[in-house]
């Protein structure tokens, strides 16, 4: 067991105790405020707040994917396909926040099959 399933697992443990009942979807919109947390934390260049942040963002991923019953070794090997998939993909000019988005065109993706 690597670090990150064993980490993953201490998480999920403390969560299921604390937060029962808690639905997926809660999850998920705790993610999008923490992430817009990590944005404006970013944006005023406060790196430390910033890496606080960034963890209770990877916390919440983690416990996503348990939700999702995607094991963590599932969710490397996803990670990889998709960044195969960006790396065919054309990218725009950032936008005026800065993000960069890939140009909605026809191609190769991960199929619901590989999921």
């Amino acid at each position: 067991m690597n670090e990150v399933q064993k980490l993953s697992g201490h998480i999920i443990a403390w969560v299921k105790q604390t937060f029962p009942d808690q639905p997926l979807i809660g999850v998920a919109k705790h993610l999008e405020k923490e992430t817009k947390e990590l944005s404006d934390e970013i944006s005023n260049q406060n790196h430390q707040n910033a890496i606080k942040e960034l963890v209770d963002c990877f916390m919440l991923l983690l416990e996503i994917s348990q939700f999702l019953c995607v094991p963590i070794a599932r969710l490397v090997e996803l990670t990889y396909l998709k960044l195969e998939e960006n790396k065919t993909r054309k990218w725009g000019e950032p936008s005026s926040d800065g993000a960069i988005e890939h140009i909605k065109t026809p191609g190769k993706e991960i199929s619901n099959e590989q999921l």
